[in-house]
């Protein structure tokens, strides 16, 4: 008997043959609002994804997506999780009788196995199509000069290969181009896909340089720890609660936790997709005192659970 089409997609996802899904999509088929060699193009990213993960295939999963903002709220879907990252993506193969109509990446699913928890399922990468992939989309002049400006100034930055930038030299880089990331930061241009990686370069660097930014107060912090006395928990706990933000430090819990992990580590990226990479020096007084904090918290933490043993022993 023969194959269904759904059932050899399925099987082409588990196996991420790129080749073979190439060969047995529609080339007259818009999927996910996209042509053929789009959606294909943004599958084999995806797929890249896993591999550079690690992962040599994608274990399957059935469920449902439900969605009230269509014309049909619910869809048989497919969840596709990375056999040694354990990255899920989800999928909805659409078809009408036998035939796959449309393939389309969404953001959750209900899973027939409820052995998956939801912190599992919430560890995802989402297949995007931005609003200039998409098959409807009409180029035009303004765009093409937009396009244009944001590949300039990220090349400027990039360069041809492997780059590795300190403080100064993406601080000289954000002043220059802070129109340009102004004129596409409004939500008219948040899906152009082509001007995404200027867009999301810029937005790293300056969320970096306003953390670098206080420096004054991280001083400040690490010198009124070093004067605590670290019996004196009231002490301990205004201080904690003082500069709790400073050792937060949004996005960069990751660069802390990777200079926790390797404190002799020099240069850190934003993303396996970039070769662009950042000195931690600038950040090595943040990190005494993301490394203070931690060990004030222990300290907290060592009393509340002896104050909890002593409290029930007493009972």
């Amino acid at each position: 008997m023969e194959q269904a089409q759904k059932d050899i997609i399925i099987e082409s996802f588990s196996k991420m043959d790129i080749g073979k899904l190439g060969s047995i999509l529609n080339d007259s088929t818009i999927y996910q609002y996209a042509k053929k060699e789009v959606f294909i193009k943004k599958l084999a990213e995806l797929f890249y994804s896993f591999k550079h993960w690690g992962d040599t295939s994608l274990e399957v999963y059935t469920g449902k997506y439900y969605n009230e903002n269509y014309f049909r709220t619910e869809w048989n879907a497919n969840a596709f999780r990375g056999n040694v990252s354990k990255v899920f993506t989800f999928f909805v193969i659409d078809e009408i009788r036998s035939e796959v109509t449309d393939i389309f990446g969404i953001d959750n699913i209900i899973l027939n196995d409820i052995s998956i928890t939801k912190g599992e399922l919430n560890n995802n990468r989402i297949l995007e199509i931005g609003e200039d992939e998409k098959h409807s989309f009409k180029t035009t002049t303004k765009y093409l000069k937009l396009i244009n400006d944001c590949e300039t100034a990220y090349k400027e930055l990039s360069g041809n290969g492997i780059t590795y930038l300190n403080k100064k030299d993406y601080i000289k880089w954000l002043v220059k181009y802070c129109l340009l990331y102004d004129s596409i930061s409004s939500a008219k241009f948040s899906d152009y896909r082509r001007i995404a990686k200027f867009k999301k370069i810029y937005t790293i660097l300056k969320e970096i340089t306003n953390v670098l930014s206080k420096e004054e107060e991280v001083v400040n912090a690490i010198n009124q720890y070093d004067n605590l006395s670290l019996t004196d928990l009231d002490e301990v706990y205004k201080w904690q609660d003082q500069y709790w933000s400073l050792s937060s430090l949004d996005f960069y819990w990751y660069v802390l936790l990777e200079m926790e992990n390797d404190k002799t580590i020099e240069w850190l990226t934003f993303d396996d997709n970039y070769n662009i990479f950042f000195s931690t020096d600038d950040f090595r007084i943040h990190f005494e005192l993301y490394t203070k904090y931690n060990y004030a918290q222990q300290i907290l933490g060592e009393f509340n659970k002896f104050e909890s043993e002593a409290t029930k022993s007493s009972v």
